[in-house]
């Protein structure tokens, strides 16, 4: 379990990520952070099954279900912005703590 959210966000940008997704801390605080990735590795295998932009975004949403499990797991909100899939320069992944329940 992560303490902070910054623990959590130094945790997810490892080696292997960083080198696959080249993402950029765009912005933290106690309690919401904003990573960009600059590619998609994924984008290339989904582009063969379609070249339908709509259906990539589709495609691109569904394939970040393991983000989506992964902070829910540990307390953590997670919305999806801009995607590359949808025709911008980069995904933006935010984190948010979760409120938590009295």
């Amino acid at each position: 379990e992560y303490g902070t959210l910054p623990e959590f966000v130094y945790s997810f940008m490892n080696e292997g990520l960083i080198s696959q997704f080249r993402p950029e801390l765009k912005e933290m605080d106690d309690h919401r952070a904003r990573v960009d990735f600059h590619y998609c590795p994924m984008l290339g295998g989904l582009t063969n099954m379609t070249k339908d932009e709509k259906e990539l975004e589709l495609l691109c949403d569904c394939a970040m279900e393991t983000d989506r499990g992964l902070t829910d797991a540990v307390g953590l909100g997670f919305e999806l912005g801009r995607t590359i899939a949808g025709g911008h320069d980069t995904c933006e992944l935010c984190f948010k703590w979760k409120e938590k329940e009295a």
